[in-house]
């Protein structure tokens, strides 16, 4: 019983310092991670960066020349355009239109 009288007295402290929004927060507020728009912003430069590089990786293997063996160099150009493609969808999810799933369930 003194437990849960030491954890009111804590929340009453907690009130008078922090603004009530961070006390009181849904269960999705607390389970999914706030993303900012700088790490959003980031996802997709540098997905497009790593694609870019890809790119020119395989191009100057395929049509250039290239010092490293062929298959070092499509093996790290192919590995590039899919870890750049990875980041990309990554920073797009976020900006993109979510479906609700609410109402497909109801209806």
């Amino acid at each position: 019983m003194e437990l849960q009288g030491f954890s009111v007295y804590i929340l009453k402290a907690l009130s008078l310092i922090l603004p009530p929004q961070i006390i009181i927060m849904s269960y999705e507020e607390r389970r999914r991670p706030a993303r900012n728009h700088m790490r959003t912003s980031m996802d997709i430069g540098m997905g497009l960066f790593y694609m870019i590089i890809g790119g020119f990786v395989l191009y100057f293997q395929a049509f250039g020349n290239m010092s490293l063996p062929a298959w070092i160099s499509y093996l790290l150009g192919s590995m590039m355009m899919l870890g750049g493609g990875a980041r990309l969808y990554r920073g797009l999810k976020v900006i993109l239109p979510q479906k609700n799933a609410d109402t497909s369930q109801g209806e």
